[in-house]
């Protein structure tokens, strides 16, 4: 496509008006604001101004919909998403409560795996595989190596 100076240097020529465009005037790629395009409506000056306000404010614009979404659903589908939430918290609880002794019941396994001829192989084909594209599950093979080898060689 072939350079068009001409009208180039025409259109730069051309006088800036100094006075503000009317609405109608107003170019293409700017909408008018909507109200719940911001903050739910909210100004920025509404916005609470300090740190207690803006986590509370925060915690609400993120429950809301979750609890919408939830309340959507069919009542045995209520019980079951409540009964993983409430096993997943007991699960956490107990993880951390007794995580000495559950890493200890898993420290022979290390062994025999460290003691395995490839076994260093399957832990870097596992972290190669979830790092390319990026997947759930590296962190969880970046531990797993630190587990069994150790920090120098993990």
């Amino acid at each position: 496509m072939p350079a068009d100076y001409q009208s180039t240097a025409r259109a730069l020529a051309l006088p800036v008006d100094d006075e503000s465009p009317s609405r109608s005037q107003s170019p293409i790629w700017r909408r008018p604001r909507q109200s719940g395009s911001f903050m739910n409506g909210r100004r920025p000056h509404d916005y609470p101004p300090n740190w207690y306000g803006r986590l509370m404010y925060k915690s609400e614009s993120v429950g809301r919909p979750i609890l919408s979404r939830y309340m959507r659903l069919s009542p045995p589908y209520r019980l079951l998403v409540a009964l993983v939430a409430v096993s997943a918290f007991v699960f956490g609880i107990l993880f951390l409560v007794y995580n000495e002794r559950i890493f200890a019941s898993l420290s022979p396994a290390a062994k025999r795996w460290k003691d395995v001829r490839g076994g260093w192989l399957v832990l870097w084909l596992a972290t190669f595989f979830v790092s390319f594209p990026p997947m759930i599950g590296y962190s969880t093979c970046m531990t797993l190596a630190g587990f069994v080898y150790g920090l120098p060689n993990g």
